[in-house]
């Protein structure tokens, strides 16, 4: 989260949170686990599209920003804890 924060894109493998946090950010992209040959050709396609990289980056950020920040945390935190009437 801290990388998306900063607008930088992920390649990361496919298990784990990685994949949730793709489809909830957008910001990156994932490689077969223990495929090296996977995890080049996700690098390579990174390194080859500069401003599908910059997007990417942007998309994270912003899905950070809105769903995981401190404001965020307190956004959701107040919603749970005040109840209407």
């Amino acid at each position: 989260l801290e990388g998306l924060a900063a607008g930088v894109p992920f390649v990361q493998p496919r298990n784990s949170v990685f994949p949730e946090l793709l489809a909830a950010t957008g910001g990156g992209m994932l490689f077969e686990t223990g495929d090296i040959a996977s995890l080049t050709n996700a690098l390579e396609a990174m390194l080859a599209n500069p401003a599908q990289a910059r997007e990417m980056g942007k998309r994270g950020r912003q899905a950070v920003l809105n769903q995981y920040s401190a404001p965020a945390a307190a956004r959701e935190l107040l919603r749970h804890l005040v109840t209407p009437g």
